[in-house]
């Protein structure tokens, strides 16, 4: 494997030698999503086409602790507006909620640094905006890594899924689904990743056969298991913990308000003890799970992180116990 290392797609080498995604979505509760042209650099807010001004902002929001996950959008001939650019902002305000809470703006260059400050300093107070508002609460927004630039796994594979997707799902159902090249994900070593919102949860290693369950969920949850990275919203250990309760109870989980809370274990500790309690359209309660989960040193994977770069650990997680509570 290793001498092949250097032309092998990391990703194709990650799924052979078992590499298991669970555990590995980036954990953010607020996603800052906005159209961006090309070219982009290996970070798409260091690009010559990003707005010098919004750069600036995130760079003193990440002063002032305010950290969203920043993707860029390639701009799309169907769904962009000539001399406006589209802002996305997702953020899971309410603790439990299944899914994040989605803004979307087109908006003029002249306006787009005082509505990205206001995204991230005052989310809640965006009235002063309201003529650039979309009402697209209903549409269900799927990103998939097309970030070439940054790794020819997401160029090759990316885009043949974003393809798939775009040419037999949306096109079956434009005013309930759009589909978007992005900019990285994390993870270019189990491409093609996606993320789905307003869910927010992360996906890997997706291939055309799995679409109608991913996106219709007509098969069984345990068909992706080898797919599915993690919900946004949680550590990793959490969605471990949380991605062992979705084999159990299946796609109905995903409607679920879920309560994640740590019982046992901490920091210091080899594992952790998750309590996940779920009720259903917030009221009746529906269960609880606790979940034993930690990092498996002895399961740790070693493998080219990226196209023709060096090989590194890629760690591993394990589930020692689930209990469905009384």
């Amino acid at each position: 494997m290793a001498s092949n290392a250097a032309t092998a797609f990391c990703s194709r080498v990650a799924r052979a030698t078992g590499f298991n995604p669970v555990g590995t979505a980036p954990t953010h509760l607020a996603h800052l999503v906005m159209e961006c042209a090309l070219p982009w650099d290996r970070e798409v807010t260091e690009s010559a086409t990003f707005p010098a001004e919004v750069r600036t902002i995130l760079e003193r929001a990440l002063a002032d602790g305010i950290e969203p996950r920043v993707t860029g959008l390639m701009p799309d001939a169907e769904y962009a507006r000539a001399g406006l650019t589209r802002v996305f902002y997702f953020a899971h305000t309410d603790e439990q909620s299944p899914t994040y809470g989605k803004q979307e703006f087109l908006v003029p260059a002249a306006s787009l640094p005082a509505v990205v400050e206001a995204l991230l300093y005052t989310p809640n107070d965006m009235q002063r905006f309201a003529e650039y508002r979309q009402a697209t609460a209903h549409i269900r927004e799927l990103l998939v890594c097309n970030h070439g630039s940054r790794d020819r796994c997401c160029a090759t594979f990316g885009f043949e899924i974003y393809r798939e997707l775009r040419e037999d799902y949306v096109r079956s159902q434009p005013d309930t689904l759009r589909v978007w090249r992005c900019s990285h994900l994390g993870g270019h070593r189990m491409a093609p990743t996606l993320l789905d919102f307003p869910e927010g949860r992360y996906y890997a290693y997706i291939a055309p056969d799995d679409l109608p369950n991913l996106i219709d969920r007509a098969g069984s949850f345990s068909d992706l298991e080898r797919q599915y990275r993690g919900w946004s919203r949680f550590s990793p250990l959490e969605q471990v913990a949380e991605h062992a309760v979705l084999l159990a109870e299946g796609w109905r989980w995903t409607t679920y308000r879920v309560q994640s809370e740590v019982i046992a274990g901490g920091s210091d500790d080899d594992a952790i003890t998750v309590r996940l309690s779920c009720s259903s359209d917030g009221s009746a309660d529906v269960g609880s799970y606790a979940v034993t989960v930690r990092e498996a040193p002895e399961q740790m994977l070693r493998f080219p992180s990226s196209c023709g770069k060096e090989v590194e650990p890629q760690p591993q997680y394990a589930v020692e116990r689930i209990e469905k509570l009384p």
